[in-house]
């Protein structure tokens, strides 16, 4: 139980650092795996966290359950959770992960310990939507990071940054370029303008000036 509390309280807080917004850019599921503990116990919790959070949109996005023994043991075997009841210290025991999910179900990352850093956390929602939730700035730097799991936090990747280089490179030498015709396009335009501008009218040297008397 205490264990379990910490992780919720670490959760809390690295979402109340985060510009994500529950519902609309992701959901939390919080199951108990323990059968003996009642939906009542799974009201309490929410109503706690929900008023910590302080978050629109919480509560429809965060959704506290119970169930029975065989329903939480299928679960917990999809995810690949494993626990066991320490008969000595009266308790379970169990390792403190968050497991990251994407839209349609597939596990994206394990994440664990009781403390998320935001910025790792946030990241890790937008690299599990494949590309729903985030920015540009973000998509970039998906591209040239990458997370190791190890460390719990994502590091430069060598070959991002040298995708993400020959791809600026593309484009400025695009943009040179592009400069350097429309200016030389430009230029061509006006040169023949001032040559229209600077030619005397012809004139149709056969035809003959009226007489005198045949001005009006």
């Amino acid at each position: 139980p205490m264990l379990c509390t910490l992780q919720l309280n670490g959760l809390v807080d690295a979402l109340r650092e985060m510009n994500l917004d529950p519902q609309t850019d992701f959901t939390i599921l919080s199951v108990s795996f323990d059968p003996l503990e009642t939906s009542s116990l799974a009201a309490s919790k929410k109503k706690t966290y929900m008023q910590q959070y302080a978050r629109p949109g919480a509560a429809g996005a965060w959704r506290f359950l119970t169930g029975k023994s065989d329903a939480i043991r299928k679960l917990t075997d999809a995810v690949g959770f494993h626990y066991k009841w320490n008969e000595q210290a009266g308790e379970w025991a169990h390792k403190a992960t968050l497991v990251i999910c994407t839209p349609d179900g597939r596990i994206s990352r394990y994440m664990g310990g009781v403390m998320f850093d935001p910025p790792t956390l946030r990241m890790s929602l937008i690299e599990a939507s494949e590309g729903k939730i985030g920015n540009v700035f973000d998509a970039v730097f998906l591209s040239c990071f990458h997370y190791v799991s190890k460390d719990g936090r994502y590091t430069a990747s060598v070959l991002g940054i040298m995708r993400l280089g020959g791809v600026l490179t593309v484009l400025i030498v695009g943009g040179v370029l592009l400069f350097f015709w429309r200016y030389d396009a430009r230029r061509r335009r006006m040169a023949a303008v001032a040559a229209c501008a600077a030619s005397p009218a012809s004139v149709d040297e056969g035809a003959e000036r009226p007489a005198e008397g045949d001005r009006s």
